[in-house]
């Protein structure tokens, strides 16, 4: 298959990250990467070993050669920068969260499914070789009903000094512990089980208003429930533990390991960094077929997680300025 031709929009530490990565995909290059200063982005481009570099958005957008846009500025331009995209006729992939709430998100994909391009949200857990064989396993029914969930997704964001204007703690940045891990295990709750029946949610919050750690108990079809914590004020294992009629299945590191455990049983997978190339991988084939959704990710399901993380949000009293 011919590589897709990838642009950046933002070169922040998120790009860093799947850069680490990126450069094992084999059906996507790194193509163009655009900043607000050129001459940064002609530093990325020759460490990364893109093609061209911008010094704005829209000249990256303007090149015909682009065929995929990743992204990766903060949570805030999200909206902005992936409708700006999609009517230059880039197909997209939005780093998560989605949007700043439902309505961005609900433009956004009103805006693709109009164009007709691809658009998703960078879940990229989901495409993961672990999560990818545990999911074929649950759904041959080799483990019967899933009953409960345990997860947890924390880290200590306080141990480099605390600043109200980074983009973690600034609420006209989406910041908030919700926001930047909350998705993960929401979202990996959501492709086990569908959407939530129910939920309970408590939250400690930052002196700017957003959430340092939010506790949450849920409900899904079928009697499933679910615990999760998120927090950027306290380290823990970042594990997930799924409670079936026939098997405790075990998920150590579960937004980026290589690990399986069954009924103690441990099947590992090649390590990983991240492991954001597998994302882009799917995207990339998607596109080529002609898809404009992913059925790993489709933009239902993001939309409707992020009507729950606003409910949750209106419950723990963090509001963003981007907020009806």
């Amino acid at each position: 298959m011919k590589k897709l031709k990838v642009g950046v929009l933002g070169l922040g530490a998120i790009f860093h990250r799947v850069m680490l990565d990126f450069m094992k995909a084999e059906n996507c290059e790194l193509y163009a990467v655009a900043a607000r200063d050129l001459n940064r982005a002609q530093e990325e481009a020759a460490r990364y070993g893109a093609a061209k570099a911008y010094g704005s958005y829209e000249d990256l957008l303007n090149d015909p050669e682009v065929e995929l846009v990743y992204v990766a500025t903060p949570n805030r331009f999200h909206k902005e920068h992936t409708i700006l995209s999609l009517n230059h006729g880039k197909h997209v992939l939005c780093e998560k969260p989605f949007a700043m709430n439902a309505k961005e998100a609900a433009e956004m994909v009103a805006c693709a499914r109009e164009k007709g391009l691809f658009l998703m949200e960078a879940v990229w857990t989901r495409f993961l070789p672990t999560m990818q064989k545990f999911m074929q396993l649950y759904r041959s029914g080799e483990f019967g009903k899933i009953q409960h969930i345990i997860g947890d997704f924390s880290y200590d964001a306080f141990s480099g000094g605390y600043d109200p204007k980074h983009r973690l703690f600034n609420p006209e940045l989406g910041g908030g512990a919700l926001m930047d891990v909350g998705t993960y295990v929401l979202y990996i709750g959501a492709m086990m089980l569908g959407a939530e029946q129910g939920w309970q949610s408590t939250a400690v919050l930052a002196p700017t208003g957003v959430d340092n750690r939010t506790l949450l108990q849920l409900q899904y079809a079928g009697g499933a429930t679910a615990q999760y914590m998120v927090a950027m004020d306290v380290e823990t294992p970042n594990n997930m533990t799924v409670f079936t009629e026939k098997a405790v299945v075990e998920l150590p590191r579960f937004w980026c390991g290589n690990e399986l455990i069954i009924n103690g049983k441990k099947t590992e997978f090649p390590p990983e960094n991240e492991g954001h190339y597998h994302e882009f991988n799917y995207v990339a084939e998607d596109i080529r077929a002609g898809r404009t959704e992913s059925s790993i990710m489709p933009l239902d399901e993001s939309l409707q997680l992020m009507q729950l993380m606003d409910a949750i949000r209106a419950d723990i009293g963090v509001k963003y300025p981007t907020d009806c």
